[in-house]
């Protein structure tokens, strides 16, 4: 198979936004009439358990490869991100 290719992690904790976690890849994306909600992987079960643990919803979107985000409660990042001020 191919190797190498790009995988960035995102949390987004902007004030004013919802808290977002993303995941992107630049690979081959998902097969054809897969239902990440359903379908899938180990991997995949494993992001919609997360996903469900932590009450954010999910959403994947395949565009020159994969990107998954989970939209998390608000007072997310209030827990988890040190005060800059």
């Amino acid at each position: 198979g191919e190797t190498g290719g790009t995988v960035d992690i995102l949390l987004d904790c902007t004030p004013g936004g919802p808290p977002v976690i993303s995941v992107r890849d630049d690979g081959l994306g998902l097969p054809p009439g897969m239902d990440p909600r359903s379908d899938g992987n180990a991997g995949l079960a494993i992001v919609r358990a997360i996903a469900a643990q932590l009450g954010a919803e999910l959403s994947v979107t395949v565009d020159k490869g994969t990107r998954t985000q989970l939209v998390l409660p608000d007072g997310f990042c209030a827990d988890t991100v040190p005060d800059q001020a």
